[in-house]
């Protein structure tokens, strides 16, 4: 079963930082693909 989730995306200090409000996950990444892809491992 797939399972959607907010991805909130902003900018900060020279990176993209990706957070996943539903549970608590945060990444980073130098671009936005890499800030989105990185809280798919962490979640």
């Amino acid at each position: 079963m797939n399972k959607i989730f907010t991805a909130v995306i902003y900018w900060e200090e020279d990176v993209y930082v990706a957070e996943c409000p539903e549970v608590g996950t945060a990444s980073q990444g130098e671009t936005i693909k890499e800030a989105i892809n990185n809280p798919k491992e962490a979640t």
